[in-house]
């Protein structure tokens, strides 16, 4: 199963597990509907985490501690998951980021009021990003310490080891960017 397959599966897994869905407030194609999205999510800066393998870690005051399956996240939350720990973040517009073990990451910015603005900071790892349609303009960003990536409407995976930076990217209908 490709990397993107695999980002959708959880997707479904956590659509599955979840008694509200994933809250997402329009796409198709893998991700769910929600009746009334604004009863998912107050303030459109809501990322929810499903935990699917093993240890996934958040800091909080220095010290690293689990979170709860379905824990509501912020900006600022600070994650990593274990040598065999994998979880997924499902953004208040329905995009998600499925992290791969070993991956670390800071959520830096998640608001889907008006235009999206989705920052991510991953320090180390792979993660496999789902962007939902959006509207103009809308960013979804993944920063690494050598590139920014963009993207709008399309599913892609960074990787980042002592030596790389490589991004995998599904063909999309909408223009996607990377800057080194």
């Amino acid at each position: 199963m490709d990397r993107a397959a695999f980002a959708r599966k959880l997707v479904r897994q956590f659509d599955a597990t979840t008694s509200g869905g994933c809250g997402a407030s329009g796409g198709g194609g893998d991700r769910c509907e929600r009746a009334d999205p604004e009863q998912w999510c107050d303030d459109g800066k809501r990322v929810d985490a499903a935990v699917f393998a093993s240890a996934v870690e958040r800091e909080q005051d220095g010290s690293w501690l689990a979170p709860a399956d379905g824990a509501v996240l912020s900006e600022g939350d600070w994650l990593r998951t274990s040598e065999d720990g994998y979880t997924l973040l499902t953004f208040a517009d329905g995009s998600t980021a499925a992290l791969d073990p070993a991956t670390e990451l800071v959520i830096e910015q998640a608001s889907v009021d008006g235009a999206r603005t989705i920052t991510l900071n991953r320090l180390a790892g792979r993660i496999w990003n789902d962007v939902a349609p959006g509207a103009t303009p809308a960013s979804y960003l993944v920063r690494t310490a050598d590139a920014a990536i963009e993207a709008h409407e399309t599913t892609f995976g960074t990787l980042v080891t002592d030596t790389t930076v490589t991004a995998t990217a599904t063909p999309s209908t909408s223009q996607d960017s990377a800057t080194r």
